[in-house]
């Protein structure tokens, strides 16, 4: 399940970089600031590579960090399905 859970964090950061080239607006309406995404995206997937190597995580720690991450990138696949089709 480490190992997994490694792969998707170093697979999903390299994701992240096509994610934030993607224009999106915020909830106000207004175009948001897509380096800001990019670097709180990076960071996450730093904290769960530094989780992973210095603490003792449960399986349930590993399966909420897995569904963060595969739960952006099907997210992204999702919205890239539907704009092909439209």
């Amino acid at each position: 399940m480490t190992l997994i859970l490694i792969a998707v964090a170093v697979l999903s950061a390299v994701l992240f970089w096509f994610i934030s080239r993607r224009e999106c607006k915020d909830d106000q309406g207004k175009q948001a600031d897509l380096r800001r995404i990019f670097t709180g995206q990076l960071v996450y997937c730093a904290a769960v590579l530094l989780l992973v190597f210095f603490e003792d995580l449960s399986i349930n720690d590993h399966l909420i960090h897995l569904s963060v991450l595969l739960g952006s990138v099907i997210h992204f696949m999702w919205l890239r399905i539907k704009e092909a089709g439209a």
